[in-house]
């Protein structure tokens, strides 16, 4: 459990949709961590929770689809997206919504697998608060990734790997210069005490009691709701960038990670024009049926 700090951390939860990070959130979320009030309940994908707060999912959602996205949508976010007329209301709106919601928690955890590719907005307002931003990088294999998404959503297996390059390239661009460490869901499940007090370890918290919170961590934390693993009975065009970014999760600010994400980032564009133009139409078709920029309406009372 968690004992005041003297400040405001905010623990952002980071992970491809589908790679442990309700398992994760929900852990932080015994150890004392607040979520919010507000979160998604259970289903038959996630029996023990999503640990996503209703209100955040709803304004990224809005604001994606402001920008004529959507959550499955790889291609990139268009120039001068920060600077946006509509990032500054979502940026209004999420400054609003944070001082109503956690007006005193020392400790504070925010899961959304779209923060991966919002954080750049999420960051210059957690620092007018005055709080200190955190970022745990949740890595799962992206086989085991792929296979739930085509098991729960029916997707391609090339659109999975796709998602999970875009989503990482984008999350360990914007958390480089944070507090980050690494947490890998399958030793979490495995052994969590060890993988946590590395955690604690690696951000050198001295509020965190393990021992406090072992019967709670222990019943929310059930390897058989592990549906998924690596397998190699079908590969696509992405696979090998995938196994690289997936290589250089292990330790992401090592300097043969950085060599990584460079060589990944150089690849990614040239492989997502030549395997997947007319998923991304699709997607694009879609996601420009929810509005547009100066149609998308955020609220500021919640």
């Amino acid at each position: 459990m968690l004992e005041p700090s003297g400040h405001t951390t905010v623990l952002f939860v980071l992970g491809m949709h589908r790679s442990g990070t309700s398992a994760v959130a929900g852990t932080f979320a015994r150890l004392g961590f607040h979520l919010g009030e507000q979160l998604l309940e259970a289903s038959p994908h996630n029996q023990k929770g999503y640990f996503e707060n209703t209100v955040l999912v709803h304004l990224h959602d809005l604001f994606l689809h402001g920008l004529g996205y959507s959550w499955n949508d790889p291609r990139p976010l268009p120039l001068g997206w920060q600077e946006s007329d509509l990032a500054k209301k979502f940026q209004e709106s999420l400054q609003i919504f944070l001082q109503q919601s956690f007006p005193k928690d020392p400790w504070i955890a925010v899961k959304d697998p779209r923060i991966c590719r919002l954080l750049p907005l999420w960051l210059p307002v957690i620092q007018s608060l005055g709080w200190r931003p955190n970022a745990i990088l949740v890595r799962r294999h992206p086989e085991a990734i792929s296979a739930s998404l085509q098991h729960r959503d029916g997707m391609e297996g090339a659109l999975a790997d796709l998602l999970y390059i875009r989503y990482w390239l984008e999350a360990e661009a914007s958390s480089r210069g944070l507090p980050r460490t690494t947490l890998d869901y399958d030793a979490l499940l495995e052994d969590w005490e060890a993988e946590l007090q590395r955690i604690i370890d690696d951000f050198s918290w001295q509020h965190i009691y393990l021992s406090r919170a072992r019967r709670g961590v222990q019943e929310h934390l059930d390897i058989s709701l592990r549906h998924h693993r690596p397998t190699k009975t079908a590969s696509t065009p992405f696979t090998p960038l995938t196994a690289e970014i997936y290589q250089a999760l292990a330790m992401p600010d090592s300097p043969e990670s950085k060599i990584i994400w460079s060589r990944v980032t150089t690849q990614m564009g040239t492989l997502q024009n030549q395997f997947l133009l007319q998923q991304i139409r699709n997607i694009s078709a879609q996601s420009r049926m929810h509005g547009t920029i100066q149609k998308t309406e955020l609220p500021t009372h919640f």
